[in-house]
């Protein structure tokens, strides 16, 4: 997403501040086999294309172990490099793995929770530190969020079920995968359904006028200008 978005928008700059055409080329680094690599092969392939569209180098299987003044050290191959930007996943909190004793952690570091996503019988965890299906995804932590809230006010003792969230990610202006389930497309439908998610989103946390304003604020592109402000004689 950061990749794909960083070569549209430097040549936005290039032609606000008239500059020549910059020599740059973006790398994607992924330790994963694949871009993606929670989503179906088939949004995978799509994404990878897309990338290649956008003139985004993208190298899977591969591990960056050290940084240089000017390069990064990728698989024991040194890559030149003038900038690097560094993406990471979802962690848990350390509460959890400060007070192991606690609580029983997944390999992955995540709590183990029972079918009333309880760590203890008056506990729980959900979200992101959860050891659930579909953990570390937004729709996810709101679903558990609304679970826990029924349990403890007793309106229900359903036991939990992971519920496989629709998926869409934004590749460069007007392109995004949408994926649920078997449904899977690209391009400028998927950018409407992110565009329509978004606006929801907003709008479930502030007031319809200003969840609309903040919505359409995402359409403006800003520059940062820096000049050093002339000294008083």
């Amino acid at each position: 997403e950061l990749a794909s978005s960083l070569g549209q928008y430097l040549k936005h700059l290039k032609e606000h501040f008239k500059q020549p055409e910059p020599r740059v080329s973006i790398s994607i680094i992924e330790a994963a086999p694949r871009v993606l690599p929670r989503m179906s092969e088939k949004a995978s392939a799509l994404v990878l294309k897309r990338l290649k569209s956008l003139g985004v180098h993208v190298e899977t299987n591969k591990k960056v172990e050290a940084e240089t003044a000017d390069s990064l050290i990728v698989s024991g191959r040194p890559i030149k490099s003038h900038t690097v930007i560094w993406t990471s996943g979802v962690t848990n909190n350390p509460f959890f793995k400060n007070n192991a004793s606690q609580f029983e952690l997944s390999p992955n570091g995540k709590v183990v929770v029972d079918a009333h996503m309880r760590a203890d019988k008056h506990v729980y965890v959900i979200g992101d530190n959860a050891f659930t299906q579909y953990s570390g995804l937004a729709q996810t932590a709101l679903h558990d969020g609304i679970f826990v809230a029924k349990h403890i006010l007793k309106k229900s003792n359903k036991k939990y079920q992971s519920k496989l969230p629709p998926v869409v990610v934004p590749i460069g202006e007007n392109w995004a995968i949408f994926e649920y389930k078997k449904i899977r497309f690209g391009g400028i439908a998927g950018h409407l359904i992110r565009q329509a998610a978004d606006f929801i989103g907003y709008k479930d946390i502030l007031p319809f006028g200003r969840a609309l304003g903040v919505w359409r604020a995402q359409k403006v592109k800003e520059e940062a200008v820096y000049y050093a402000e002339p000294k008083a004689e």
